[in-house]
C-alpha cells in the first residue's frame, strides 16, 4: 500500500510548486508542507518525501517540507534512530525537516496549509481513533490524509455505533459476514464527517498476513481530486469474500493458492512490466499458479501505470 500512498504523495507535492505569469515573464515558487507519518520499520514514503524537495532545490526555490514521524514503541524507536541519511538533517536535504517522536500520532499541529498524513493505525476504527483522523485542522488549505484500519471485527463495542449499525444493515443473508461491509460503513462514516470540500479519492480493501485490511484516501486537493475523476477505473477495490476463506482446500479437494508474500508480489509485477517471461516461467519462478500470474497482470492493467505497485 505504500507505494499507493507514495504516488499520490508525488501528485500531491507537485501542488506545492505554483508557477504563475507576469509582465517579466513566468514567476515559480514553492509552498512550505508538512507530512505526518507512522513508519514503523519501512520508510520508503518518508524518503520520498525527502528526495521530493530536491526538485525545488534544483529549481533553486525555496520551501520547506517538515516531515513528522511517530513510534510508540521504545525498541522499535531506539532501532530506528539515525538509520537513513535524511534522518541526519545534513546538506543533502537543505528543504526538509525531519522530526522522530516516541509517541501517539495526532492531529495535524503544525500545518496552516499544505498538509499529508497517513494515520496507519491498523487496527479498528475506534472513538480515539477516529476523533484524530477527523480532527479539523488536518482539513486545512490542499491537505490529503490516508487512513488505514482493520476489516476484522472481534470485538467491536468502542466502533461507533453509527458505523456498526451501518455495516450490520448491509448484510445480505446468513452466510454474509460483517468483515464484507465495513470498509463501506467507515468510508460513509468519514464522508458524512468531514467538510464539503474533502472527497473519498481513494478506497481500497487488501490482505496483509491474511488479514483483511483498508485503506481509505480523503482529501481536498485539487489536484487529487481532479486525477481521481479522470481515472479510467474508480480508486474502489473491495476483496473478494472467498479471498477471505481460510480453508486449505476447496470443496473438489484441490489445494487454494498460497497467497504471495508482498516482497513476492512486489517483484513479480516488475516482472511482468519488462515482457521478458511467459506465465509458466514467472509461476515457476515465484511458485505460484498461473492463475496467479494472470491476476497480479490484471492488476497492473488496471491500476500499475497510475497509482504504482500494490505490495501490500
Amino acid at each position: 500500500m505504500r507505494s499507493a500512498v507514495c504516488k499520490a504523495y508525488s501528485l500531491w507535492a507537485s501542488s506545492l510548486l505554483k508557477i504563475t505569469p507576469t509582465k517579466k515573464g513566468m514567476r515559480s515558487k514553492a509552498e512550505d508542507a508538512v507530512v505526518y507519518t507512522l513508519p514503523a520499520k519501512v520508510w520508503e514514503l518518508e524518503q520520498m518525501v525527502a528526495m521530493e524537495t530536491r526538485l525545488t532545490q534544483s529549481l533553486g526555490l525555496e520551501n520547506m517540507v517538515s516531515l513528522h514521524t511517530f513510534e510508540s514503541d521504545p525498541e522499535t524507536y531506539r532501532n530506528e534512530q539515525n538509520t537513513r541519511a535524511f534522518m541526519l538533517n545534513t546538506a543533502l536535504y537543505p528543504n526538509f525537516r525531519f522530526q522522530y517522536d516516541n509517541k501517539c500520532i495526532h492531529a495535524n499541529r503544525h500545518a496552516k496549509a499544505n498538509f499529508f498524513g497517513w494515520f496507519d493505525f491498523c487496527g479498528l476504527p475506534t472513538y480515539d481513533k477516529l476523533e484524530v483522523v477527523l480532527d479539523h485542522k488536518n482539513f486545512v488549505h490542499n491537505s490529503v490524509v490516508f487512513v488505514t484500519f482493520s476489516c476484522a471485527w472481534r470485538r467491536s463495542e468502542n466502533v461507533p455505533s453509527e458505523i456498526r449499525d451501518a455495516a450490520y444493515d448491509k448484510i445480505a443473508d446468513d452466510e454474509d459476514k460483517l468483515c464484507n461491509h465495513v470498509t463501506d460503513a467507515v468510508e460513509e462514516y468519514l464522508d458524512a464527517h468531514t467538510g464539503n470540500g474533502v472527497k473519498v479519492f481513494m478506497s481500497v480493501e487488501y490482505l496483509a498476513q491474511n488479514t483483511p485490511m483498508m485503506m481509505i484516501g480523503l482529501s481536498n486537493c485539487q489536484k487529487i481530486l481532479d486525477h481521481s475523476r479522470k481515472m479510467p477505473h474508480p480508486m474502489r477495490t473491495r476483496i473478494d469474500p472467498t479471498a477471505r476463506n481460510s480453508q486449505t482446500s476447496r470443496a473438489d479437494g484441490t489445494p487454494r493458492c498460497k497467497p504471495l508474500g508482498s516482497s513476492a508480489l512486489n517483484d513479480l509485477r516488475e516482472d511482468l512490466k519488462t515482457w521478458s517471461f511467459t506465465r509458466a516461467e514467472l509461476a515457476t519462478k515465484y511458485n505460484c499458479t498461473e492463475r496467479q500470474v494472470g491476476a497480479a497482470g490484471a492488476w497492473l492493467t488496471q491500476w500499475g501505470e497510475d497509482w504504482g505497485v500494490l505490495t501490500a
